[in-house]
């Protein structure tokens, strides 16, 4: 939800926000605001109200965020809040810019062996909805099919990487 506060209390710089007069006790003015969470995003403290740091940053140069929409890093760098690398997006679009998870065997996302079959099997999600590309005897096909049907479906390039 965006304050109307927010250009009043922070300063931009280069993906970063700072402080123009002090805050409680430690918040000095000219200090950077927020801090690192252990999931790699940035968080700001505001009135005992913890805010995500890419959403401040959004709502300060483009307005309020619309129900329902994501703010997404387009480079994956959750750190990384520099106005030109975030974007609007659906819940879907955001997850298609997404890392590959860390428990992937196959090194490609979408592709995973199928033991009662003896063969790798690729798939991909779209709206909720897996579909089945078929059985493959060699990673490299599985992977080649997989990569072909991303195409057109707004999937970045760094998608699973």
């Amino acid at each position: 939800m965006l304050n109307p506060e927010w250009g009043n209390l922070l300063e931009y710089k280069e993906g970063a926000l700072y402080w123009k007069a002090r805050q409680s006790g430690r918040c000095l003015a000219g200090s950077l605001a927020g801090c690192q969470g252990r999931d790699g995003y940035l968080r700001l403290c505001y009135k005992r109200r913890l805010y995500m740091l890419h959403r401040v940053i959004w709502e300060m140069h483009n307005g309020p965020i619309p129900a329902g929409m994501f703010i997404d890093h387009i480079n994956g760098d959750r750190s990384d809040n520099r106005i030109e690398n975030l974007r609007v997006v659906t819940r879907s679009i955001n997850g298609r810019n997404r890392r590959m998870h860390s428990n992937n065997v196959s090194g490609v996302n979408g592709v995973s062996f199928h033991t009662r079959q003896g063969k790798w099997c690729a798939y991909l999600y779209l709206n909720r909805k897996r579909f089945h590309l078929g059985y493959f005897d060699n990673l490299e096909d599985a992977k080649q099919a997989r990569l072909a049907a991303q195409q057109g479906h707004n999937f970045t390039d760094r998608h699973g990487l």
